[in-house]
């Protein structure tokens, strides 16, 4: 059979198609390097409208933060807050959080550091840094809503490069009168305490009481505190080693929970690390290792950038201690029984 020629127009649709094609891999392939690991994939001319276009119909904004080349937006989604970041490259906007890249809501541009979040708060007015050798830094914008039942504190810190340094800086949130209200010292007087009474040995499905001094069963906090802080003052040390992510069986827990603030500390210019210095009490009445208690303590301010960040357990520090008495707090459990 005889070979049919192409005819030149459809030589010219082919060649147009190829171009296409190109073209299109081009710009996806530029749009993907631009983003960068960003949840949102797209390029913006200008950042005016962005927030209200990209967010769900019902959601509403509520706090909006603008420079030349960074720009921050807080929304309430139903019952919950979430906050967005973009950058300007080459004169273009994309989205520089939520992204794969950046997971702690912080933000380098050329002239600063962006740190924006929110925290949620029971008396908190106001929220502040006390930066590596002392000082106080105000957020460049800051603004208290309620969401469903809960009062937050939402923040946007600039933190200046000519300014900068290396360290801890620690989040300290304030009442009215300017007094922190977290203390970084708060020991069990603090403490948010959860009875578990785990008969199955499924720590998710046990029976649980939380008790928290100004919330739930607030009327059983005294008794809870003051049992807990006595076993705590009379407890031994103990010569036990135990493996913090797999820690012994017991019937009877007491968790107390002591939240001594939240942390954004630098190992370098380009190494941080967002941290919530959340201290962990377990009491194990009746594990087969005996009456014990496991303090965990969290502290990432020494630690030498990412690498030991990694390591297993690194930043954890924590104190086994024989519990001398159980009786009294095994008697706290008597809340479980029916009536």
């Amino acid at each position: 059979m005889e070979d049919k020629a192409l005819k030149p127009g459809t030589l010219s649709t082919v060649r147009a198609l190829a171009i296409f094609a190109v073209l299109v891999l081009v710009v996806s392939v530029f749009v993907y390097i631009m983003t960068n690991g960003a949840e949102t994939r797209q390029i913006f001319l200008s950042t005016e409208g962005v927030a209200d276009m990209k967010k769900p119909s019902e959601a509403e904004i509520l706090m909006e933060y603008r420079t030349d080349d960074f720009y921050a937006y807080f929304i309430r989604n139903k019952n919950d807050i979430q906050a967005f970041a973009m950058i300007k490259k080459i004169g273009l906007w994309v989205y520089d959080y939520p992204s794969t890249k950046n997971l702690q809501k912080v933000t380098s541009r050329e002239s600063a550091w962006y740190y924006y979040d929110f925290v949620a708060v029971s008396e908190g007015d106001s929220v502040r840094f006390r930066t590596p050798q002392g000082d106080k830094l105000e957020p460049v914008m800051q603004r208290k809503e309620r969401v469903g039942a809960q009062d937050y504190l939402l923040f946007v810190f600039r933190l200046e490069r000519g300014d900068f340094e290396i360290g801890d800086y620690a989040l300290e949130i304030l009442d009215a009168s300017q007094q922190t209200i977290v203390d970084a010292t708060a020991g069990l007087e603090s403490a948010r305490f959860t009875l578990l009474l785990d008969e199955l040995k499924l720590e998710e499905f046990a029976k649980r009481k939380v008790v928290v001094e100004n919330g739930e069963n607030r009327e059983l906090w005294p008794e809870v505190f003051l049992a807990t802080n006595r076993s705590l003052q009379e407890a031994q040390p103990s010569s036990l080693m135990m493996d913090l992510k797999k820690l012994p069986h017991a019937k009877h827990v007491i968790l107390a929970e002591i939240d001594r603030g939240r942390h954004l500390t630098f190992y370098s210019s380009k190494e941080f690390y967002v941290w919530q210095e959340l201290v962990r009490y377990r009491y194990l009445l009746d594990s087969d290792q005996g009456a014990v208690l496991v303090i965990v303590s969290p502290d990432y301010k020494q630690m030498n950038g990412f690498d030991d960040i990694k390591a297993q357990d690194a930043g954890l520090h924590s104190r086994i201690l024989s519990i001398t008495n159980p009786d009294e707090l095994l008697a706290l459990f008597k809340i479980f029984q029916s009536p």
